[in-house]
């Protein structure tokens, strides 16, 4: 039934006209000749997708409202439901109450992320009070690149539509709901404690990540550790470490049954949820544990995926945003991987270890696809943290009990110290760099989605019923069902197809991407800002997403940091083979197949210019049957020179035109333009305070009729060529990504 539902979210997230399915289905069942029980679950099974497909139609309009509310700056009235300081900026997490005045419905579902870089106040001071402010409500970024961070995504899977960026704003005096002071004394408790705890910042961190869940002060290099070593999952808290207080409780009572020790547990795990600010995983574990304890309360037998499909359903219901999120989907995966695969690693494993083996086969395609990383050492540096996680729990609770009644963290607080401290050393000693933890090209969605559904199929009782009785067709049937739910997949869910001219989306800078045959990568141009580390952030993921391996060849145009910087950056965290960061006219670049790089300009490097844009190389680049010409940030004067030097000659007649400085006013003049002749024109920009792209240019090329893409609109876009036209394909626009035909030259 979840899996239903779950069909009719997606349905209307990718492919609205599946509205009309439920019709004709509900039909040919009700005439079809089978059982009154099969009718009637075929029936429930339709309905269930119906309301999928309706409550992600609601949440659409929701999202419909939310860009109706995007553009000038307007007073807004918040309730504040969860605060955060990082990097020295405060961040507000709540729901909008009023906008320009207006009361805004409904109210769940208009979520904000308020960033203010001024006085940071006391989470106690705002947590549950009502927070007034004047800016402009703002749309997340979306992914520009495949592969990359989807900040809209992820603050979707949080209830979140808005984001504003402020210096002030006031709080009312308006005395918090009672849940709220509940909330803000919990809060206030948790904070108090991590400050008395006899240890440094580094120690404390850790332990906030392993209690609580919030690794937002933790070093980035220590997170890697964990990352690396596959047991960053303990700094999220999880049905682990709800697990470890439910095992306590089983082993205080044993199988006495006490009524108070069963309300006790259940007050702990209520409490524990909401100091952890409630989670997807911990909601989940939760909710699994008081559904075990209900059945236990009245002889009901307990089955963990009926349970767990009531707890997503629940979840789904309430906000189908979450089913986006990588908590989400990691939190399910993990138990249903411990449903369907442990039986089978019980035959040949320990009851513990195959569970362990279970979670970590689960894990590591899923691992692949979003991280682009495989934690090799997972499976032999998850026993000991795991040992150590079940003495730190206990302990954490034990001082959060004895700072309640003493006011200080005691002998536990010392002891959840001191095996943090052993923790962090053994995670760091185990890291090795990150040596065992090596990045892998992300393996095709259609794929994926291939690989669990027959792997889940064939370990499941079902597939054990008719492999026994020989049930030949309906096996055949099973796994056609499953190549058609991965060719499905590919159809409708969109990915970048392989293409041989992509310009990448860095923000404002330049960022060109060229694939000749199958395994040679070329690049021009990084992209590089002085406070994101590009190359490891979006490129790296960006290149790993799209199946490199590695970069065969990196040139840059010009020496300046949106250009150059994020080349560097990735020839520290990538394998670049061959980084030229300097070059002249006439040399040239042979590359597999019919790839060529031809540098066309300037003719000599000028060390003593003023402008380093005087300098910027002009390349033009044939591949895929594409000629491109990628003019970096050539200026007036370097356009004047480059014309006089090819009059008389195509050579730069081109089917596409990485426009010249991100279509500043100052280039790309109407000389250049005709001279080029490009059906297609990528504008590298992001938001930025030069007034890139010029209007002006951007009506010039209009005029002569060429097509523009930009990437802070168009997000990545990717080229190719078929029968005479161009195909291009666009990571997020103006509706959904996927191909365009335009007429090649």
């Amino acid at each position: 039934g979840t899996l239903a539902m779950m069909t009719g979210l997606l349905a209307f997230e990718y492919m609205k006209i599946m509205m009309i399915l439920p019709v004709p289905l509900f039909y040919v069942i009700n005439r079809a000749e089978i059982s009154h029980e099969r009718k009637k679950e075929a029936l429930a099974l339709i309905l269930l997708f119906s309301l999928g497909f309706i409550r992600m139609g609601y949440d659409g309009s929701c999202g419909v409202q939310a860009e109706a509310m995007q553009g000038d700056a307007a007073e807004t009235e918040i309730h504040v439901e969860q605060v955060q300081i990082k990097d020295d900026r405060c961040v507000l997490d709540g729901q909008i109450l009023r906008w320009k005045g207006e009361a805004i419905r409904p109210l769940r579902y208009q979520g904000i992320r308020l960033v203010c870089d001024g006085k940071i106040p006391e989470p106690a001071e705002v947590l549950g009070r009502r927070v007034t402010f004047r800016g402009e409500l703002l749309m997340p970024d979306a992914a520009g690149d495949p592969g990359c961070f989807d900040n809209r995504k992820y603050l979707r899977s949080r209830g979140i539509r808005h984001i504003c960026y402020i210096h002030s704003f006031r709080v009312s005096r308006d005395r918090p709901a009672a849940p709220d002071r509940w909330k803000v004394r919990l809060m206030c408790l948790r904070e108090n404690m991590l400050a008395q705890l006899p240890a440094d910042d580094t120690v404390r961190s850790v332990v906030r990540g392993i209690l609580f869940g919030d690794t937002s002060r933790m070093d980035e290099s220590l997170y890697e550790d964990f990352r690396n070593n596959g047991t960053a999952h303990i700094l999220a808290v999880s049905g682990l470490h709800v697990g470890i207080l439910f095992g306590l409780y089983r082993r205080l009572t044993k199988k006495r049954k006490s009524l108070w020790m069963k309300w006790a547990l259940v007050i702990l795990l209520l409490t524990y949820g909401s100091l952890t600010l409630w989670s997807v995983s911990v909601t989940r574990a939760v909710f699994l544990v008081l559904l075990l304890l209900f059945g236990q309360e009245h002889d009901r037998c307990y089955d963990l995926l009926s349970a767990l499909s009531a707890v997503a359903m629940v979840l789904l219901l309430q906000d189908p945003g979450v089913l986006f999120g990588a908590s989400f989907q990691m939190s399910f995966l993990a138990v249903i991987s411990i449903a369907f695969f442990t039986p089978v690693l019980k035959r040949i494993l320990p009851e513990a270890l195959a569970q362990l083996m279970a979670v970590q086969l689960g894990m590591l395609p899923y691992m692949a696809y979003v991280f682009h990383a495989v934690p090799l050492l997972a499976l032999l540096c998850n026993p000991p943290v795991l040992f150590m996680l079940s003495a730190l729990v206990p302990f954490g609770m034990s001082t959060l009990l004895y700072f309640i009644l003493f006011h200080g963290g005691g002998i536990p607080g010392l002891i959840l110290c001191r095996l943090t401290e052993l923790l962090v050393l053994v995670n760091h000693k185990a890291s090795c760099g990150g040596f065992f933890c090596p990045d892998v090209p992300a393996p095709p969605l259609w794929a994926l989605v291939l690989g669990y559904l027959t792997a889940l199929f064939l370990c499941s009782e079902t597939a054990s019923v008719l492999f026994h009785r020989r049930r030949t067709k309906a096996i055949c049937l099973a796994l056609a069902t499953i190549a058609g739910a991965a060719v499905l997949t590919h159809a409708v869910i969109p990915s970048m197809p392989p293409s041989p001219v992509i310009m990448a989306d860095v923000g404002q800078g330049d960022c060109m991407h060229f694939r000749c045959g199958r395994n040679t990568d070329v690049m021009i141009d990084g992209g590089g800002r002085e406070e994101y580390n590009i190359g490891e952030k979006i490129l790296k993921p960006y290149l790993l997403h799209t199946g490199a391996w590695d970069l065969d060849l990196a040139l840059v145009t010009h020496q300046h940091t949106d250009h150059y910087k994020g080349l560097q950056e990735l020839n520290e965290c990538f394998r670049v083979k061959c980084l030229i960061p300097e070059g002249h006219a006439g040399q040239v670049f042979r590359l597999p197949g019919d790839g060529i790089i031809e540098v066309l300009w300037p003719e000599r490097r000028d060390p003593d210019a003023e402008d380093e844009n005087q300098n910027s190389q002009v390349f033009r680049v044939t591949t895929g049957g594409i000629t491109t010409l990628v003019t970096g940030d050539l200026t007036p004067e370097g356009e004047e020179g480059i014309l006089r030097k090819y009059r008389g000659t195509d050579r730069l007649r081109c089917d596409v035109l990485k426009v010249c400085h991100h279509g500043s006013s100052t280039s790309s003049t109407d000389a250049f333009l005709d001279a080029v002749d490009p059906a297609v024109a990528l504008i590298g920009v992001g938001r930025n305070n030069y007034g890139h792209p010029s209007p002006a240019v951007i009506e010039k090329l209009e005029k002569k009729g060429i097509m523009i893409y930009r990437t802070d609109r168009d997000g990545a876009i990717a080229i190719r060529k078929k029968r005479g036209k161009l195909l291009i394909w666009c990571q997020k626009n103006r509706k959904k990504p996927g191909f365009r035909l335009f007429p090649g030259i």
